[in-house]
């Protein structure tokens, strides 16, 4: 391990991870399936909030977790990609753009209650064990003459449905999928506010888990 993954490793056992694991009922879907992914990665989130940047990392397998690191500009992406690193940023143009130029498959993160459990410049989450829930979305490799525009479209709609699917089922989710409606119930012209009202409003407390749904990845 490089001197660099080594203390992004030491970082993430001595401070994040027992934060996360006293502080968070943390459930995780999907990661066992990336667990054999070598080359470098762009993992996508849905808005800008650090805390869901540093929750799609801490939801991975060690393997992918300990050269994966959360970026808050883009720019910081290509270097890290051209050094093997896996980088986690939000879904927009700019980093999918990266992901096209470096030809990386993009892998969408659903992630849901982590800006109510984790305020803003804060570490440890609020009290009462909030549920927070990851979901890994099958691999998006961009496609041939794709633009920047197109993917980071494909990057944000495969979120929202990862997102949906935790609010609703699976089976719901892709049934209004294949009748051309949006992976969420609300409208698009709301689904933007809806997004930040979603992630905003108090967290759920305690950590109950929910009943087993058919299909639930």
């Amino acid at each position: 391990m490089s001197t660099v993954a080594a203390a992004v490793e030491v970082a993430y056992q001595t401070l994040l991870r027992p934060a996360l694991r006293a502080g968070l009922s943390l459930e995780t879907y999907g990661s066992d399936e990336l667990r054999d992914r070598t080359g470098p990665l762009v993992l996508l989130v849905g808005d800008g909030s650090r805390a869901d940047r540093q929750l799609a990392v801490a939801g991975l397998p060690r393997s992918l977790r300990r050269r994966t690191v959360p970026v808050a500009d883009a720019g910081q992406a290509p270097g890290l990609l051209d050094r093997g690193w896996n980088v986690v940023g939000t879904a927009d143009q700019a980093i999918a753009a990266i992901a096209v130029r470096f030809r990386v498959p993009v892998i969408p993160v659903g992630v849901r209650g982590g800006a109510a459990a984790i305020e803003p410049g804060r570490i440890r989450p609020v009290s009462g064990r909030p549920r927070v829930v990851l979901r890994y979305g099958t691999p998006l490799e961009p496609r041939v003459g794709e633009s920047p525009l197109a993917l980071a479209a494909r990057s944000v709609e495969a979120i929202e449905a990862l997102v949906a699917e935790d609010a609703a089922t699976w089976w719901t989710v892709r049934r209004r999928q294949a009748d051309g409606l949006p992976a969420a119930a609300e409208a698009p012209a709301v689904r933007g506010w809806r997004r930040t009202w979603q992630q905003t409003e108090p967290p759920v407390l305690g950590g109950p888990r929910p009943a087993r749904r058919i299909w639930q990845r």
